[in-house]
């Protein structure tokens, strides 16, 4: 069963006709997607090396792939296999649990997603900085509390030509990102390749240390964002050509390469320079030029940049995609209303026309909010997105053991062993990994502008907004005591979604779709 908003000739609801569906991505296009869904470069990652030691390190960017991202990848094989829907997870979180929970899971992801974007432009900014000090980009010197005005400023200049990019249209973004992904690894395998005589013996060592005591929260916190990227590729799931082979493939060849990409230019560097103190985000690329030359400390700078460029988009567009499935299934009678009544342009090109992808307003909105999120340490919004995306990768886990139980006569061309005790088996290692980081990170007393458990308080501030919403959105439309017989029926479609659409009508899951050549 097959479900596809984009088919040729079909309409949205609102009434007007979409892009026509691409060819179904193959191997290698679902290859060079998933890259940067789950890894995208190594830009970034020296930031390790503060944090722990190399044992340590190597450690949990091998634990963290095998027990959470491999789990993941696979169980979103089976459900693409047997459910190859449009939205991936958001898709099969409403069919085993109804509309109501589907709802706040789009939510969840959007706002992951979003919060996710701001890290890259980030990065891209402190690479730059190495080599141009533009408006002081180098942050303060003991001011943990904020991110540096200047690299700030210049992350948000970064997103504002990452979304002219995307208002270009998506043809003009998959051409972008092809360039983007080429660029970013040609540095890196120049720099492994020449650096692997460099490799101490003893790397990887748990008894060997990086000068400081270790921050277990926030490395385990690199490592689960650096794996929950597979729960992504069930964004592809719709429009992948026969999923139970393509996207085993990816997973098998990917994950292993993550691996090696993520460890071996740290074990290079850490060759070149064992002072932990000096690993800022930006310093493989200060490696490079000193110890290989300018030539390569350019072509790194380049890469880097590339490297979350690319990221960038792929997460904006992600984003984008949550939003606008969340507002043609939610909104259809407003848009419709709308666009029929209006005959401004300009409202027409910012919240009806979807040429670019999604509707310009979508873009810019969301761009702004990314903007807004750059102001923030890089490392918070790192741990912020765990949590973020906590709630999402629960559901995702309960969904896989649900449908197994809820519908075991479905056809599953990708099955993994076992009954339901094994699917359970499965899911719990990830459940706990992500659990675990939920409890480290929000139990943190980590003072963020003067706020104590920032993130704890951020996290549920925005739990609150999700479940107000729908709450007063269903008192509206039912009244208090209809929406608290419904908020416990045991029928999974009688609750509402987060903003119903039409009486009776299914709501067609049409999540993030990432298109490639």
């Amino acid at each position: 069963m097959r479900v596809d908003s984009r088919s040729e000739g079909a309409e949205d609801l609102v009434g007007h006709t979409l892009e026509p569906t691409r060819p179904p991505l193959g191997f290698f296009s679902l290859l060079m997607v998933a890259f940067f869904w789950v890894s995208g470069g190594i830009y970034g990652n020296e930031a390790l090396l503060q944090y722990a030691s190399p044992g340590h390190i190597v450690a949990v960017l091998i634990i963290v792939p095998l027990f959470l991202g491999l789990p993941v990848a696979l169980i979103s094989t089976e459900l693409a296999s047997a459910l190859p829907f449009d939205g991936g997870a958001v898709a099969w979180v409403e069919e085993a649990f109804g509309t109501r929970l589907g709802a706040q899971n789009t939510y969840w992801l959007w706002l992951c997603y979003t919060v996710d974007a701001a890290v890259y432009p980030i990065f891209a900014a402190s690479y730059v900085s190495q080599h141009w000090d533009i408006f002081g980009l180098h942050t303060t010197e003991g001011d943990e509390g904020a991110a540096d005005v200047g690299l700030s400023s210049l992350a948000c200049f970064i997103v504002f030509l990452c979304t002219i990019i995307q208002l270009s249209g998506t043809n003009a973004l998959i051409s972008a990102n092809t360039v983007f992904a080429c660029l970013s690894l040609i540095p890196t395998f120049i720099y492994m390749l020449w650096g692997l005589g460099d490799i101490p013996s003893s790397f990887g060592d748990p008894e060997m240390t990086n000068g400081d005591s270790t921050d277990f929260s926030l490395l385990f916190s690199w490592g689960i964002w650096l794996s929950q990227g597979y729960i992504s590729l069930g964004c592809l799931s719709g429009e992948v050509e026969n999923p139970s082979r393509t996207m085993t493939g990816v997973v098998m060849i990917l994950t292993p390469f993550v691996v090696f990409l993520n460890i071996v230019p740290l074990a290079v560097s850490w060759g070149l320079d064992d002072n932990a103190t000096n690993y800022e985000p930006g310093h493989f690329d200060v490696l490079a030029t000193e110890f290989r030359g300018p030539w390569l400390g350019y072509l790194f700078l380049v890469g880097s940049i590339m490297c979350q460029l690319g990221l960038l988009n792929s997460t904006m567009m992600a984003s984008q995609r949550i939003a606008y499935f969340f507002l043609q299934t939610r909104f259809p009678r407003v848009f419709g209303m709308y666009s029929q009544k209006s005959s401004s342009k300009l409202f027409h090109y910012l919240w009806v026309d979807p040429s670019p992808g999604v509707p310009a307003g979508i873009i810019i909105f969301n761009a702004l909010l990314t903007c807004g999120a750059t102001w923030l340490p890089y490392d918070v919004l790192i741990e912020m997105v765990i949590l973020c995306a906590a709630p999402s990768m629960v559901l995702f886990l309960l969904a896989f053991v649900a449908l197994r139980i809820q519908r075991p006569e479905l056809d599953r061309p990708y099955r993994l062993p076992g009954g339901v005790g094994m699917a359970i088996g499965f899911a719990t290692p990830p459940m706990i990994l992500t659990l675990i980081q939920v409890v480290v990170t929000g139990s943190e007393r980590y003072p963020v502008y003067g706020i104590p458990y920032f993130k704890l308080v951020t996290l549920f501030l925005m739990m609150l907004l999700g479940i107000t919403f729908q709450f007063s959105y269903d008192v509206s439309r039912w009244g208090f005591r209809e929406t608290i017989r419904r908020m416990f029926s045991r029928h999974k479609n009688e609750g509402a979604p987060l903003l119903f659409a039409d009486e009776g009508r299914p709501i067609t899951p049409v999540a993030p779709t990432i298109y490639s050549r």
